[in-house]
């Protein structure tokens, strides 16, 4: 059964004289579309439910109702869900685009990557080769993974249309790849510390965003935007650079926090997982002993919860592993005791 219930956000104001994502210094006001918003818990089975992803009205998760991992789609214009891979081994990380979900199939012995074509019912080998292919995204007809057939963890694209493969790394591990129509990013150690790329297929050039001692993983991008998570001043914060204008900026400002104490702009002691979306991005904060879904909005400058500790989840239940599309939010959430996925409507409610 759905459970829903509407939820009001405060919008959050950077603090005055903050690096807004052009790369310019500017002085934010709070937002003042305070909308409701509309919760909807979708699972509830006693087993976990966990690593959503959405694209539309397509919702897909990681699902141990059978004792291992298996990908449920719940479609929100039928309101039905369904298992859509289950079978030997573990089918986790799903990624979805359209009408075409990707996941990481345990069910030979090592990772491959497959797919399932929602319109036709269709599921389609994509990587099935010797060793581990891992951590598929995909967009529109382009799907990527890290595959380590070549002795150490590579970037591979597979182009559904042209059925073209091709391998976009060399030298070192890349990992975590991410892509948004003809750019791809990830995660690359080639001099020894994770270090941000992003490969432009049209191009065909490769672009190093980040260059420093320190930590960059977990990317993401959306058009000209691309987000990560950096350890250079100790803590895990959010970063992102514009591909257009080729700025930095820092978005967040992790900070140690004694108990039940919130910064003015609700910054906790780290941030994981951004995703992007049009002009917004989320990611996973850690504030008070537990994990918040906290959504920035690019083009105002502004931040407001998603899921609050002080209003909903006072006794550290967990938010955690957040995705968005468009003005849907998915996550998972343990305030039941074990993790189910949620979603929220920014322009749901009253």
């Amino acid at each position: 059964m759905l459970l829903k219930r509407f939820v009001w956000i405060a919008a959050l104001a950077l603090p005055l004289g903050a690096i807004a994502c052009d790369g310019s210094s500017t002085s934010l006001q709070p937002e003042d579309d305070d909308r409701p918003g509309l919760e909807t818990q979708l699972t509830s089975n006693p087993a976990p439910q966990r690593r959503p992803a959405i694209s539309g009205p397509l919702i897909v998760w990681e699902d141990w109702r059978t004792g291992d991992s298996d990908i449920y789609l719940h479609d929100m214009t039928t309101g039905k869900t369904v298992p859509i891979a289950q079978g030997p081994g573990d089918q986790m990380r799903p990624a979805v685009s359209g009408s075409l979900v990707a996941w990481e199939d345990w069910g030979g012995g090592d990772a491959d990557v497959i797919l399932y074509d929602v319109a036709t019912g269709e599921t389609i080998p994509v990587a099935q080769g010797p060793g581990n292919q891992a951590f598929p995204n995909i967009s529109g007809k382009r799907v990527v993974w890290q595959d380590d057939v070549g002795g150490d963890f590579d970037i591979v694209l597979h182009d559904l249309e042209s059925q073209v493969t091709q391998v976009l790394t060399g030298d070192g591990e890349q990992g975590h790849p991410q892509i948004s129509g003809t750019r791809v990013v990830w995660e690359d150690d080639r001099f020894g510390n994770a270090e941000i790329y992003v490969y432009d297929l049209v191009t065909e050039r490769e672009r190093r965003i980040t260059d420093q001692p320190a930590e960059q993983i977990d990317p993401d991008i959306e058009g000209d935007f691309v987000a990560w998570v950096d350890f250079r001043n100790g803590e895990e914060n959010i970063y992102m650079f514009n591909l257009r204008t080729g700025k930095e900026s820092q978005v967040t400002f992790a900070q140690v926090l004694s108990s039940r104490q919130v910064t003015p702009d609700f910054h906790g002691e780290s941030q994981r997982f951004p995703a992007l979306s049009g002009p917004l991005l989320i990611w996973q904060d850690y504030v008070w002993n537990n994990h918040d879904v906290i959504l920035f909005d690019i083009n105002r400058g502004t931040k407001r919860r998603v899921t609050d500790v002080a209003q909903i989840t006072r006794l550290h239940d967990e938010q955690a592993f957040p995705d968005i599309s468009g003005r849907l939010i998915v996550w998972q959430d343990v305030r039941s005791g074990n993790s189910d996925i949620f979603l929220f409507d920014l322009d749901g409610g009253p």
